[in-house]
């Protein structure tokens, strides 16, 4: 039988990419510092997706994607993994099957909203899918192995199949936390002695690692490191000595995305120095709360800002215009910054739009 404390943490709004909570939205219960590295994690996003579209140096969008910014794409699957364990474990089992539904639908509904943009990314003909062939067969080895540069928005497939797994693992309990665990040190161990892991494969495991560490922020020992201010300052210099060293081995050393380990360890201590840098932001300035709007809507943020970059090239195109990197980030990140206030906004007065809202992003 449930109780109202089970029924909060549903409610509490640290669900997957600060989606709306299904029924309520007890907005004060939310972990802000998560909201906050949501937040982050979009800009950092944006900062990829320009060097995509605006840098035409290779050389130079090798560095910029391939090495400064590559832990982007694992740390939103890790973080969504991290907020299934977080948020989810200790209610799950008194409302199982409410929590389990809600896994599942959210995953169904993630790869159908891959196969829709995809199937208008095709239709409009809009880069890459105008100088890469796709089709369902391309389409159907997206969803199944990974799609690399014959698809966009794989991200949110890696997300899906989480979602999808995740109410098993939580019906396990400690066995699924022992299975997470050694999931991820398999794949650790095969990327170690040279294999190449499929890239929603790859995906799955940066969540499940994500799931491993939402069990960590829930001890007590967690909840002591973030109450003292000495504890958490030694945490961010460890965390940020970390993502340096993480730097090192990629930049300096033959290491890539395909090894896990060295991946792994820079994404969690990018998503941990984040985390643990949030303290020390001023609560209500425009940035702060910026940022952490922007995390609760991360999941439109995603995909509206590639519908603005995808508008930015085919204005250029038209007017005949080029951009370089910084003014297309600029001009990109004030699109974006308006289109989410406004639709925050919006949403604030209408129930129907929050429910369409709901429907396909919630």
């Amino acid at each position: 039988m449930r109780n109202d404390s089970a029924v909060a943490v549903i409610n509490e709004g640290a669900t997957l990419d600060g989606a709306i909570p299904a029924r309520g939205d007890i907005v004060s219960a939310r972990n802000p510092g998560l909201d906050f590295v949501r937040g982050v994690l979009v800009l950092a996003m944006l900062a990829y997706h320009v060097g995509s579209f605006f840098i035409a140096d290779r050389y130079l969008l090798s560095k910029v994607t391939g090495l400064a910014l590559s832990f982007v794409s694992g740390s939103w699957v890790f973080l969504s993994g991290l907020l299934v364990s977080y948020a989810y474990e200790r209610a799950f089992p008194e409302v199982r099957r409410e929590v389990a539904v809600r896994f599942l639908v959210r995953g169904i509904k993630l790869l159908g909203v891959f196969v829709a943009l995809n199937l208008c990314i095709v239709a409009l003909a809009l880069p890459p899918a105008s100088s890469t062939k796709r089709d369902f067969t391309t389409l159907g080895a997206a969803l199944l192995y990974g799609g690399g540069e014959e698809s966009s928005f794989e991200i949110l497939v890696g997300i899906a199949y989480v979602m999808i797994l995740s109410p098993l693992l939580l019906w396990a309990r400690s066995a699924g936390r022992l299975l997470s665990v050694m999931l991820v040190s398999a794949g650790i161990w095969y990327s170690i002695g040279g294999g190449v892991i499929p890239p929603n494969l790859w995906l799955v495991l940066c969540g499940l690692a994500g799931i491993s560490g939402g069990y960590v922020l829930r001890t007590p020992a967690f909840t002591r490191l973030e109450s003292d201010a000495g504890l958490r300052s030694a945490a961010l210099a460890c965390t940020v000595a970390v993502a340096l060293a993480h730097y090192v081995l990629l930049g300096f050393y033959d290491f890539g995305r395909n090894d896990l380990h060295v991946y792994l360890l820079g994404v969690v201590s990018i998503v941990s120095a984040i985390y643990f840098s949030y303290p020390w932001m001023t609560a209500g300035t425009v940035m702060e709360r910026g940022i952490r709007l922007i995390g609760r809507h991360s999941l439109a943020c995603y995909i509206g800002q590639m519908a603005i970059l995808w508008s930015l090239r085919l204005s250029a195109s038209a007017l005949q215009v080029s951009f370089g990197y910084w003014s297309g980030l600029a001009l990109s990140l004030s699109v974006m910054i308006v289109m989410i206030v406004l639709l925050d906004r919006a949403m604030e007065r209408s129930e129907s739009l929050k429910r369409v809202y709901q429907l396909f992003l919630g």
